[in-house]
């Protein structure tokens, strides 16, 4: 998955995601709301290979992840950002939009010295 020019892709997930979520993901954005609140929301994994974008996982503690991806808490400009499609979400599937938006929410992204970047995309 990757962006084109200024057109970001969006996956949101409303369950679980299983193994290998954004393996060589090089752009956009995929939110895992993990509606069933498990501690672990994706299978194994996730992130292998990912030059680009984000990954935003409901969730408390980070998965298994490989070296060359990095996680943090989302912060308030990330949660607002992605409070949009979490709206989206709940009106189309009927979920309590406050479930979702008063979590706490992890932002997978490619690490700064990731071997993976320069060979599909210029620096």
């Amino acid at each position: 998955m990757k962006s084109y020019m200024d057109r970001q892709t969006l996956i949101v997930i409303g369950g679980r995601a299983g193994s290998f979520l954004g393996e060589y993901q090089a752009g956009g954005t995929i939110l895992v709301l993990n509606s069933d609140n498990l501690s672990d929301c994706v299978g194994n994994f996730c992130g292998t290979g990912m030059y680009g974008g984000r990954i935003f996982l409901r969730q408390d503690t980070p998965p298994v992840l490989p070296p060359q991806v990095s996680v943090h808490e989302a912060d308030a400009d990330e949660i607002n950002e992605i409070c949009e499609y979490i709206r989206e979400f709940c009106g189309y599937f009927g979920d309590e939009y406050m479930k979702f938006a008063e979590s706490r929410f992890l932002v997978l992204t490619p690490n700064k010295s990731n071997p993976y970047q320069q060979m599909y995309a210029s620096i």
